[in-house]
């Protein structure tokens, strides 16, 4: 068996029937992700094309549903996760990994945590699937976007994933905890929401790992909250322009506030 990996899911997408594989990446030494700590990561991607393939065909509603920062024909992305890389890299080392058994997967994850998911969303898959797996495995975090059409028991151990304050109170009004996008300047809902602990905002306190408040009702604790982050055209898409700065300046003075890593 891989030491860096296994496939645990290969069947139909639950969002739309297409072909999907669900993949455990970082089971020799975890993530090298400074914000989730050395957390195994798991990765839902369409078995038949790769990430950035997907996108550009918007045929990568079989791992990301309706997600709003999808984008279109592979552009306007506001999604954190550059699908050219690392899911990229896990698709092309699919032959590399091996097919296991529920009883195997429980082998290969206990004593772990993992991070659901490092790509795609995990309504795509069965949520028996997620149970195997977290039945052995000493923590998590987890979130999805389809908190209005999936599974209602995903959100025993996910997070709604959502982008505004009303988002908030519908997904609340459902049962949901959420793990909500602001935007840089802007209040936490007051008595409802902490800032994610493990943020650039927050000067990375602790990780994920560490943390592991974002598993849905199974963590007693208020909702959760993180300014805007990532890439420059990521954060274009929620209206944020990031000006681009001469790498001699050095300068961190110049970068917006709440957009300067910790």
């Amino acid at each position: 068996m891989s030491e860096l990996g296994v496939i645990f899911y290969r069947g139909p997408s639950l969002l739309t029937g297409d072909p999907i594989v669900g993949v455990l990446t970082g089971l020799d030494r975890g993530s090298h992700n400074a914000k989730t700590g050395p957390m195994a990561q798991v990765w839902v991607l369409r078995r038949d094309l790769p990430p950035m393939d997907a996108k550009r065909q918007n045929l990568d509603d079989a791992v990301c549903g309706t997600c709003k920062l999808r984008g279109r024909d592979g552009k306007n992305s506001g999604c954190y996760v550059v699908a050219w890389q690392a899911p990229t890299n896990v698709y092309h080392a699919l032959a590399t990994y091996p097919l296991v058994t529920w009883a195997e997967l429980q082998a290969v994850v206990e004593g772990r945590s993992i991070r659901i998911a490092a790509y795609g969303d995990p309504a795509a898959i069965p949520f028996d699937v997620w149970r195997t797996i977290l039945s052995t495995a000493s923590g998590h975090v987890a979130y999805t976007h389809q908190w209005k059409t999936c599974d209602q028991r995903l959100k025993a151990i996910a997070m709604a994933s959502v982008e505004t304050p009303d988002e908030f109170v519908s997904a609340g009004l459902r049962g949901w905890r959420t793990f909500r996008i602001r935007m840089p300047g802007t209040s936490l809902i007051a008595g409802a929401e902490f800032a994610c602990p493990a943020s650039d905002e927050m000067q990375h306190r602790t990780t994920c790992q560490r943390c592991q408040l974002c598993r849905g009702t199974s963590s007693p604790a208020r909702s959760v909250a993180i300014v805007a982050h990532g890439k420059p055209s990521s954060l274009k898409a929620f209206g944020i322009h990031v000006p681009m700065f001469r790498r001699s300046t050095g300068n961190v003075s110049d970068v917006p506030e709440g957009l300067r890593h910790g």
